[in-house]
């Protein structure tokens, strides 16, 4: 009897299945990479209902409860704007109302805020604490869909999970090979979905200076950091795909 390819390929995956069952091994994955080079649409083509971890898409979803864009989270009072609140304490912004001094603990460079974005980011980390919390009783595989560029936060993530039954995987993105970079063609990308996004209705924008900046500080896995690394090479990532459509 002979088996048809895509007969095939579902008996591979039954016993995958099968195998992850038995063994109740489940992963944690560190997809590792700058915005927009197609670490979401990975997870879509090559994991099946995992538990993900994506602090962009609470920042989006806690904006727009509050009727901010993504790009106005990170907004801050001009010096304009605090000499008014100066004068008048009861200066308020048309969309992000009073003059705040600053509740993060940690945002030290930020010492005065809008009062409507400072209560979004703080709902933000809220939910994104307990999305970090909640991974552990889920059953799944655990995704984080962050930027994960540098081993500090990697670090972090992993201690404040405390998945110690997980097998790891860095999933690392490439923009560069054979000494080549195509952060050009990166940056390209997020400015044709910048426009998409406004065509919708909405903002976010990633300015150039921030792919320099996280790719020039990038910290690539270290060999005893996972258990797995996988590599997605420009072929086969956003990249790749834009080249070919160029």
């Amino acid at each position: 009897m002979r088996f048809k390819r895509k007969d095939t390929q579902l008996l591979v995956e039954g016993w995958r299945r099968l195998l992850r069952e038995g063994t109740g091994s489940n992963k944690l994955y560190f997809l590792i990479g700058p915005p927009g080079i197609g670490k979401s649409y990975w997870v879509k083509e090559n994991l099946e209902s995992p538990y993900l971890i994506n602090l962009d898409a609470v920042t989006e979803a806690i904006a727009s409860k509050y009727g901010l864009t993504y790009d106005d989270m990170f907004s801050s009072p001009s010096q304009e704007d605090l000499d008014r609140a100066d004068v008048n304490p009861d200066y308020e912004h048309k969309k992000f109302g009073k003059v705040i001094d600053q509740q993060i603990s940690w945002k030290k460079w930020v010492p005065r805020t809008w009062e409507k974005v400072n209560n979004a980011e703080i709902e933000v980390l809220d939910v994104h604490d307990k999305n970090i919390l909640n991974a552990k009783n889920s059953g799944k595989d655990v995704v984080i869909d962050m930027t994960n560029m540098n081993q500090a936060g990697r670090s972090r993530i992993k201690d404040q999970l405390n998945l110690t039954e997980h097998e790891t995987v860095g999933v690392v993105f490439h923009w560069e090979e054979d000494g080549v970079s195509y952060l050009d063609d990166l940056k390209k990308i997020a400015k044709k979905r910048s426009e998409e996004y406004k065509l919708s209705g909405k903002s976010k924008t990633i300015p150039d200076s921030a792919y320099d900046r996280m790719t020039s500080n990038y910290q690539g896995p270290l060999a005893e950091e996972f258990d797995e690394i996988i590599n997605v090479p420009i072929s086969k990532n956003a990249i790749g795909y834009f080249q070919n459509q160029s």
